[in-house]
């Protein structure tokens, strides 16, 4: 057997299919029979036999939104796939599909009464092209054409979704750098919201030699909508440093390019420009592991921009900073800072200078029993120059204690603990203010060899500021996360927290109060009643703090915000025959949405 046949055998081998490895078995021995001695094989522009395949599915779902009639629609849906190769599978590597579809949809008046039937014809698809695709410099295209009615997913409206990506990445043979360049288009059509465009653009290089690491990240995206006035350009070039000389020095260095400009109505009114560049880097010394010093400085310089509603405004800072941390004890901790800063509007310029001295001291643990007791104080003397205002002077004095309790073993604990921190600031322009802050928390941890392991957890806070700028802040934290297998086939997994806010000013009337609800949980079980491949998975999901993604540049985004979730699938697959029930219930855009998924699908070929 010749070189270039157990070279190709063997990639065969790493690739890892049946097909792949016969078709470079068959490819190899043409090479062999062509190939002169000595000369390198010429790539054969032809196609390797095609893989086909595809699926026929047929599916109905009953759609109920808030404010809307409900609706039913039947949806028959042919795809066909295809997948082949160029001269080699490791050359160039084709795939692709075509699907059809005929969506029929019932729509109720708001009354009840019959309304309207709508039939929908369309067309999917999808291309993917890979070059090179187990090599170090692999080229990735695809190109996906997608419609809402033929999925089944649960939104506000019914889309049409067109996507493109180019992807190339590059890593020499030494392996001490690399490098990555991408290009993602995506675009939804509607009736209801018309065109949503997203263009991101990135690119990314990490070099290392001798004992310097770079690594430079570049980004655009670009957000367009036909159906208001919202829109976003965004742009990113950040190059990191880090350099460190010794064990015990670090340099840290980063230099940023920020423009971020967005579209809120029309005119100059109703957009803004805001561009921000900036370069900083941070000093790190530690000495040796029983060494009590530790410095750190840090420079930064930035300038920055901003033009929104016609005004133009702009400013300059350079800031110089450093701190040393100097260990007495376990228990005696000082430290002392020194800052000079220029801020420059155009119209004024300022120089600050500040420095700062302080020591914290905190006793051993006291045991008592399974509680543990801590105690800490400190005291800090800080002045500024240079202020609007003249000199200020700062001192403060602060003290806490806290006390926790565990009881349990290797398998369960159940912790709880209370404390309370006080402070007393003197301000030479802004006066005496006092502030005093209670602390409560109960956790519960169970982890056992069987594999369920939980956590329960709940904490309280309540901060009261008297004197200058008064006011109080509360707040309830809940937070619950396991992981569960009851059975073979079955597992649970969840994180969810749950928190709350409330604050109260001097200088406002009410209350500003916040509730978030954020996480998962989810439950699936691979054999349902014993039945094979009977499936069932059951996932909530929350996004109480949930963004516009796509104007933030997000192609994967939708314009739908849920705020949370709850989807049930019942999968069944006999063969090639392929059943799923699906139930969704969301919240989206502040609106209950509801959705019931039946489909049957019957897939050939490969």
């Amino acid at each position: 057997m010749s070189v270039r046949r157990r070279v190709s055998v063997r990639l065969a081998a790493l690739l890892s299919t049946p097909l792949v490895a016969a078709a470079v078995d068959a490819q190899t021995q043409q090479m062999d029979a062509a190939a002169q001695p000595g000369a390198a094989p010429a790539a054969k522009w032809q196609l390797a036999p095609i893989r086909w395949g595809g699926a026929l599915g047929l599916a109905y779902q009953l759609r109920e939104f808030e404010g809307q009639p409900r609706s039913a629609q039947t949806t028959e849906q042919l795809t066909l796939d295809a997948a082949s190769y160029i001269w080699q599978p490791w050359f160039i590597q084709i795939a692709g599909g075509l699907g059809l579809f005929l969506s029929q949809e019932r729509q109720d008046s708001i009354d009840g009464t019959a309304a309207r039937s709508v039939n929908t014809r369309g067309a999917t698809g999808r291309f993917e092209l890979g070059v090179f695709p187990v090599s170090r410099f692999p080229f990735q295209l695809n190109f996906d054409v997608s419609d809402s009615r033929s999925s089944g997913d649960l939104t506000g409206t019914d889309y049409r979704s067109t996507r493109l990506t180019l992807r190339q990445n590059y890593r020499p043979l030494g392996g001490a750098s690399s490098y990555s360049a991408s290009y993602d288009h995506s675009v939804l059509t509607s009736d209801s919201f018309g065109r949503d465009r997203v263009d991101v653009l990135q690119g990314s290089a990490n070099y290392s030699w001798l004992r310097h690491q770079l690594q430079v990240n570049a980004s655009y995206s670009e957000n367009d909508r036909s159906d208001d006035d919202l829109g976003a350009r965004l742009a990113r070039l950040a190059l990191l440093h880090n350099y460190r000389p010794a064990a015990t020095l670090s340099v840290d260095s980063m230099a940023t390019v920020n423009r971020d400009e967005r579209r809120f109505g029309a005119g100059d009114a109703g957009r803004s420009v805001f561009d921000l560049r900036q370069v900083t880097s941070f000093l790190n010394w530690r000495g040796e592991a029983d060494s009590p010093l530790t410095v750190l400085a840090s420079a930064r310089l930035s300038d920055a921009s901003t033009r929104a509603g016609g005004a133009d405004s702009s400013s300059r800072t350079a800031s110089l900073n450093s701190s040393a941390n100097y260990r007495f004890s376990r228990n005696l901790n000082t430290f002392a800072s020194l800052g000079a800063s220029t801020f420059d509007t155009g119209n004024e310029t300022r120089t600050f200078s500040s420095q700062a001295i302080g020591a914290q001291y905190q006793i051993d643990p006291r045991r008592w029993g399974p509680a543990s007791y801590t105690a800490q104080t400190s005291v800090t003397v800080a002045n500024q120059t240079g202020g609007i205002e003249g000199s200020q002077q700062v001192g403060s004095v602060a003290a806490g204690h806290q006390l926790v309790t565990t009881f349990g073993g290797d398998a369960t604990a159940l912790s709880f603990s209370v404390g309370q921190n006080g402070s007393v600031v003197e301000d030479s322009l802004a006066g005496a203010s006092q502030s005093i802050s209670h602390n409560a928390a109960a956790s519960w941890r169970y982890n056992a060899a069987q594999g369920l392991s939980a956590f329960a957890g709940v904490s309280v806070g309540d901060t009261r500021t008297y004197g200058n700028n008064p006011g109080e802040f509360q707040l309830l934290n809940v937070q619950l996360s396991g992981q569960w297998r009851p059975g073979q086939y079955s597992s649970f997994n969840a994180n969810l927290t749950w928190q709350a806010t409330r604050q109260t000013l001097a200088n406002e009337t009410g209350r500003r109060e916040q509730r978030n609800l954020s996480g998962t949980a989810s439950y699936h079980h691979a054999r349902v009643f014993g039945v094979p491949r009977l499936r069932y998975t059951a996932q909530f999901t929350a996004y109480d703090n949930a963004v516009d993604s796509r104007l933030e540049g997000d192609p994967n985004a939708l314009r739908d915000q849920a705020s949370w979730s709850l989807e049930q699938r019942l999968e069944h697959l006999v063969g090639r025959l392929e059943s799923r029930l699906i139930l969704r219930l969301a919240e989206i855009d502040g609106k209950k949405n509801a959705s019931v998924y039946v489909s049957v699908t019957r897939r050939f070929g490969f």
